[in-house]
């Protein structure tokens, strides 16, 4: 019966989470805007770098920096 309980109080917390995912949209907006995100996802950004993580000339930028060193 502690557990019904325990359920209401954990019910609020989630309309809160509700604001996190809100801030998801625009991130990708700004992904596909400005190659400056493209670091937050943890990839090797040396420019011009795409989502997909090739270049604009379409070679493997975050394998070209990696071999070159």
């Amino acid at each position: 019966m502690a557990d019904k309980s325990m359920l209401p109080p954990i019910k609020p917390p989630t309309p809160g989470g509700g604001g996190v995912k809100k801030y998801t949209p625009p991130e990708s907006l700004n992904m596909k805007t400005g190659p400056q995100d493209t670091p937050t996802l943890g990839m090797k950004h040396d420019g011009p770098i795409t989502i997909d993580g090739k270049a604009v000339t379409g070679k493997p930028v975050s394998r070209d920096p990696i071999v070159k060193k």
